[in-house]
Formats: structure tokens, C-alpha cells, sequence
């Protein structure tokens, strides 16, 4: 999607939609981050992993777990890693009669990337 015409406050939806480009397949992701290189990070809720996209639209998993348990809250740092919270979510109350079957302990991961954040000046 073009971001001149989401800012273009003169065009129509119609118009907006027509700049939306198919870049095909994404895993099942709650967060994305990005870095200076072009590259997409989100944490794959079907297998329990970290992923990243490269410019070119291919995928890479960074880590892989039991333990990363619906991953989201993506950040990249000026320290050239990734950090990501593993919420557990799915296991909240609400999805699960009352009962809350998060567990200890809740993980905050740190991957080298090799890339720093998106500076916005």
C-alpha cells in the first residue's frame, strides 16, 4: 500500500486499495519491527518461532521453541539485537474456561541481527 496515498487525505478507499500489492506468503504473526536494512520481523504464533523477511521476500527463522510462546512486542535496538516478549496469550484466562495456564518464567528474547533500528528523522 502506498503511504502517499494513505496521507493523501483527498483520495478515495478506492483509490488507497488500488495501491495494495500481494507480497504473498507471511507465518501468522502478532507485532512486526523492522530494521535499517529493509528487513521484517514477527513471531510465528503456529510454531513457536521468530522470523525474519528479507527484501527480496524470503524467510528466515531466527529461533524456534517450546518456550516462545505467542511472541510479539518486536523491538530493534541501536545494539544491533532483536528483543521480543514470549505473552503466552493463548493461555490467558478468557481463552480457557477462567483459568490462567500461563507459566513461569516469561521470557524476553535477545537475537543478534546484525542491523539497527529505523531511524525516523
Amino acid at each position: 500500500m502506498s503511504t502517499d496515498a494513505l496521507a493523501d487525505l483527498d483520495a478515495t478507499d478506492a483509490e488507497v486499495a488500488a495501491t495494495v500489492e500481494d507480497l504473498g506468503f507471511k507465518p501468522m504473526a502478532d507485532g512486526l519491527e523492522s530494521d535499517d536494512k529493509g528487513r521484517l520481523y514477527g513471531g510465528d504464533l503456529e510454531h513457536n518461532a521468530i522470523w525474519r523477511r528479507s527484501p527480496n521476500g524470503t524467510y528466515r527463522t531466527l529461533a524456534q521453541g517450546s518456550d516462545l510462546i505467542w511472541v510479539d512486542t518486536l523491538s530493534v535496538a541501536s545494539d544491533r539485537h532483536l528483543y521480543a516478549t514470549a505473552n503466552q496469550l493463548d493461555r490467558l484466562s478468557p481463552f480457557h474456561e477462567g483459568q490462567d495456564l500461563r507459566r513461569k518464567p516469561y521470557l524476553l528474547v535477545r537475537l543478534p541481527i546484525d542491523a539497527g533500528p529505523v531511524r525516523l528523522v
